[in-house]
């Protein structure tokens, strides 16, 4: 989070799930550069340690936010939580922000249900994955 510069009125996404004849891909991209001019008037005058762990966070939430897409198997937003379609430079800095019980609930029983089982089988006989 060196040389920061603030950079006001953008508002291209900060991070999108891909598409392909309708179908969601498991594939997301996260606008690094983006994100981290759209927090920068939040974290300017910060610690530069202060600073890069609230980039890390941002990151982590925008990457959080398009893997809901992807294991809840949905383009559609909600109006609260990660799951909404905008965010403010703080909710992506701030100490908490979580899904909503409502969309923890549809990433449960989408396809994240299938990766779950998967593992847990593995893990009954076995095959855990290699280290």
């Amino acid at each position: 989070m060196e040389d920061l510069v603030t950079v006001s009125g953008e508002t291209r996404a900060l991070g999108w799930t891909h598409l392909s004849d309708g179908a969601l891909l498991p594939f997301a991209d996260v606008d690094c550069e983006k994100i981290r001019r759209f927090i920068a008037p939040a974290v300017a005058g910060g610690e530069d340690r202060e600073r890069d762990l609230l980039l890390g966070r941002a990151l982590a939430r925008v990457l959080a936010h398009e893997m809901y897409h992807i294991f809840a198997n949905t383009s559609r937003h909600t109006a609260f939580g990660l799951a909404k379609p905008f965010y403010t430079a703080y909710e992506l800095i701030g100490d908490s922000f979580t899904f909503h019980e409502k969309d923890r609930k549809l990433l449960r029983e989408g396809k994240l249900k299938n990766l779950i089982s998967i593992r847990e089988r593995q893990a009954h006989f076995g095959g855990g994955g290699g280290r």
